[in-house]
């Protein structure tokens, strides 16, 4: 599958949540010089 359409989110990575269970997900929370970002990884 390709994509039509993407972005770029370039930041600092601040912090990291790996997730638990069967199917665990990893979170990275990243800030820029004006926002927050939190983002899922499957």
């Amino acid at each position: 599958m390709s994509l039509k359409q993407y972005g770029v989110l370039k930041g600092k990575a601040i912090n990291k949540i790996i997730g638990q269970g069967s199917s665990p997900h990893y979170e990275v929370h990243l800030i820029d010089d004006t926002t927050d970002y939190r983002t899922p990884l499957m």
